[in-house]
């Protein structure tokens, strides 16, 4: 903007000039010579001026773009000092003089921002100041800009569903998957304008998750069930597989013949194991098999030699099992600890096995056994017992008095949920593909398993909620591994659980409630990450199964407003995870591990992308 100011009486004097017939012509022409020569140089002042007015309105535009990226973060005094350190580095026309800028921040709207940076200066005259001799001249040109940028940058909540089977092992997968995956944060901490504009969710997988075990005490779990009025004899417990839950293997076993009902009853210290691998799945160990692990061909006795202490006494426990066993009712047991044990409640002796009578009467090898009488009237009866899982458990109400519940043999028989090694499996169908929030209807809760790859230094990484500790979540990413060292079982790809945790955490209900509500400026993403194709489940090893449920889960979640990125890594079911992401353009197709780097930077650049609308 220019101001070239004609004053009335400077048009007074050249009326009076033209008036006046007295003078000579040279005087005439040479005072009409002057308003010429002073207008032509009124156009090479303005060029000038208008020059640094254009190379001015660049230099605004350019620094308000790159304030932009940084206003939200600046007190007013930083707003100003970047401001002009930006501008100065820009704007090198020397003469313009009296340079000011003055930027302007505000949020508009929420997510909304808008800059408004203005600058003055003026530039000095070289003809026009020579009209001053006749009144209309000025010594310099004032110039003046202003640019504006009005921005949306959405906040994001980002889960990312990592496979963390056994698998990734190989080929360098897991080291360039956390190579990736560390840089994707980097990228995304430096485009957070505000500590909470971008909150990330971090969810390792396998067969199962783990979700850590200070959930111990949510309402949202679902442990297992005692029937409530089951007598001693029926155990009382739905053998289904959950976290407290006995083998329904044994059941089965008990109930095939009366032969083995026998057996059963006659089990007690120092009798034989009655359990094998290929009848049951498991064998039996010294005690609970989450805290003794060490398997046992008898049931110990209170003179055992394996033990010094006398709290296994008669204590039945499964060995972890192989899933030999596994029907739909309990779903996949492998690699599956049971958390309790039978204890060996004597019966009375009228109800005690009769092994020999007669003079000749004997226990010979038999166990618990014993003989009273003398003569033709000898007796050898061998004790019977009743066996009740988890003696201690407070549900079993009247059934256990209190010095029994007390009883350190019972106490042992039954461990804490505080051994629980944080793992949970997939929900009832078709929960397990919903985020469905866990409450009173049969199959919402999530159940805890014992499983025997979430244990130990190389257990299955905990999952991370929504936060924006970048440290923090570093560190989750540094502590993934692929299970199997140290004695820990071979982890199975279960694409479904790790996504359908993704969506949990990307919503407010339980289990996982830090998500914001859906609304216009927040975007919800997930990364789906696998190696593999599906290969076991809770209740399946068919992957042709297990993917519908992939599927599944992958439509009702997109359906929920969820969009989806999906990365195959070298393996894995190409045409499952083409349609899981939202566009075509957001399924990426690895066929190395180091190009995993590339791919997630693609992916964080453009989750990261900030929006200029002017």
């Amino acid at each position: 903007m220019f101001r070239l100011p004609f004053s009335l009486p400077s048009l007074s004097l050249l009326r009076r000039f033209r008036e006046d017939r007295r003078g000579n012509v040279a005087v005439i022409t040479a005072f009409a010579l002057m308003p010429l020569i002073g207008f032509t140089g009124v156009a090479v002042d303005y060029s000038r001026a208008n020059s640094a007015r254009t190379a001015l309105q660049a230099a605004l535009d350019s620094t308000a773009l790159m304030l932009s990226k940084e206003a939200q973060k600046l007190n007013a005094t930083q707003l100003n000092q970047k401001a002009t350190d930006y501008f100065n580095a820009l704007f090198t026309r020397s003469e313009v003089k009296g340079l000011s800028i003055q930027p302007t921040f505000q949020e508009i709207a929420p997510g909304s921002y808008k800059i408004v940076l203005t600058g003055q200066g003026k530039v000095d005259t070289t003809f026009w100041g020579l009209m001053r001799i006749v009144g209309l001249g000025q010594d310099d040109m004032q110039i003046g800009a202003t640019a504006e940028v009005v921005w949306g940058i959405k906040k994001l909540e980002l889960a990312l569903a990592l496979d963390n089977t056994t698998s990734m092992a190989s080929q360098s997968r897991m080291t360039e998957l956390k190579k990736a995956a560390k840089n994707l944060l980097v990228t995304l901490q430096k485009a957070a304008q505000q500590p909470d504009d971008i909150k990330i969710a971090i969810i390792p997988y396998g067969t199962d998750v783990n979700i850590g075990t200070g959930n111990v005490s949510q309402s949202w779990l679902d442990w297992g069930e005692f029937i409530k009025g089951a007598t001693i004899k029926e155990s009382g417990w739905i053998a289904d597989g959950r976290w407290m839950s006995p083998p329904l293997s044994v059941q089965t076993w008990i109930k095939s013949s009366s032969s083995n009902s026998d057996t059963w009853d006659r089990t007690g210290p120092g009798s034989a194991c009655p359990f094998t691998t290929s009848n049951h799945g498991f064998q039996c160990s010294i005690g609970p098999a989450n805290t003794d692990s060490s398997t046992t061909s008898t049931i110990p006795a209170s003179t055992d030699s394996q033990q010094t202490r006398k709290d296994h006494a008669g204590l039945i426990c499964p060995s972890r099992d192989n899933g030999g066993k596994s029907v739909t009712a309990t779903g996949r047991l492998n690699d599956r600890y049971y958390n309790g044990c039978w204890n060996s409640r004597e019966k009375a002796e009228a109800n005690w096995y009769t092994v020999a009578t007669g003079r000749n009467a004997s226990c010979g090898s038999t166990v618990n056994c014993s003989c009273s009488g003398s003569g033709s009237s000898q007796v050898c009866k061998q004790k019977t017992y009743d066996h009740i899982w988890r003696p201690s458990d407070a549900e079993y109400g009247t059934l256990v008095t209190t010095t029994e519940r007390n009883n350190p043999i019972n106490q042992r028989a039954t461990p804490s949920k505080s051994r629980w090694n944080g793992c949970v499996r997939d929900r009832d169908e078709s929960y397990d593909v919903a985020d469905t929030a866990p409450g009173t209807i049969a199959g919402t809760k999530f159940q805890p398993v014992q499983a025997g790859n979430c244990e130990g230094g190389a257990g299955l990484e905990p999952i991370v909620s929504l936060n924006s500790n970048w440290t923090s979540l570093s560190s989750t990413i540094d502590n993934m591994n692929t299970g199997n060292s140290g004695g820990t079982p071979t982890r199975y790809t279960n694409v479904t659980i790790g996504l359908a945790w993704a969506w949990h955490a990307l919503t407010s209900k339980q289990p996982l409630t830090e998500a914001a509500a859906p609304r216009p400026d927040l975007d919800k993403v997930i990364i789906l990450m696998t190696d593999g194709d599906n290969t076991r489940s809770r209740v399946s090893t068919s992957a042709s199964a297990i993917d519908r449920r992939t599927a599944l889960a992958c439509t009702n979640a997109k359906a929920d407003g969820i969009r989806i990125y999906t990365v195959r890594l070298m393996e894995g079911n190409e045409s499952l995870l083409k349609d899981c992401a939202t566009r075509p353009d957001m399924y990426y197709n690895v066929d190395t591990a180091s190009q995993l780097n590339d791919v997630f930077t693609s992916i964080a650049q453009n989750l990261a992308n900030l929006r200029i609308s002017k």
